[in-house]
């Protein structure tokens, strides 16, 4: 199943609290995942170990049409729900690729019409 990682994810597993194999199935990334990757880390070596977990991942690109939608998914959500830009991103490049998104985070995208959400592990094809 192709699926887009969510950011909590990779946190997860790169703080050593998932034994996630990221080489089953097909896992994709979006800029916004990993600059709050890059973002989070507090060295040089969680720096180096979140470049090298990233190698697993093909990355998809943000057109103009998922910037539009990451507006108008503002317009509709944020005041009502709280959506903050990155997952506003997150949840348009979803939607414009037609893509489960792979999360803990059920919440922060669950009211977001049309979202398809995988939150079991990447072996439960």
């Amino acid at each position: 199943m192709v699926r887009l990682i969510d950011t909590c994810i990779i946190i997860d597993y790169l703080r050593g609290n998932s034994n996630i194999d990221f080489s089953h199935g097909e896992i994709l990334i979006n800029p916004v995942v990993e600059l709050e990757i890059l973002q989070g880390v507090r060295n040089k070596r969680e720096q180096k170990d979140a470049l090298r977990t990233m190698e697993y991942f093909q990355r998809i690109e943000y057109s103009s049409e998922c910037f539009n939608l990451a507006k108008i998914l503002i317009l509709r959500y944020s005041l009502s729900h709280s959506l903050k830009l990155p997952d506003a991103l997150i949840a348009a490049s979803c939607l414009i690729y037609d893509l489960p998104l792979w999360t803990y985070n059920i919440k922060d995208f669950a009211y977001i019409e049309g979202m398809k959400i995988y939150p079991q592990g990447l072996n439960d094809d």
